[in-house]
């Protein structure tokens, strides 16, 4: 079973990168939570030929992002924020700054 959310994620950042007919059944099969059997009657296509679609899309999304990163890093960022926005009750925000910072200019 593939994680929907990551995958919808990744979708969004990385569909483009997909054919249509990959793009489209992910979509309905991630974002319209529609069943293989459901996708396959409505494309007229075997039940194994939208499995196997989306087993390769959802590799291809996972080496996209395995190479590029861009949805670790957006969460690096989300996170290092979040730590400043905590830190800065603390009056510890020019050191979660300096931490983000250096976060980036490392990535």
């Amino acid at each position: 079973m593939i994680d929907n959310i990551k995958i919808s994620m990744l979708l969004d950042v990385y569909g483009k990168m997909l054919t249509d007919k990959q793009y489209e059944i992910l979509r309905e099969y991630c974002d319209m939570d529609n069943s293989l059997s459901e996708i396959a009657e409505e494309k007229e296509i075997a039940r194994q030929s939208v499995k196997d679609s989306i087993d390769r899309s959802v590799d291809i999304l996972n080496s996209l992002e395995e190479k590029i990163g861009y949805l670790k890093f957006t969460n690096k960022i989300k996170n290092a924020l979040i730590e400043i926005k905590n830190n800065s009750k603390e009056d510890k925000t020019v050191e979660s700054v300096q931490n983000l910072l250096n976060f980036m200019e490392n990535n």
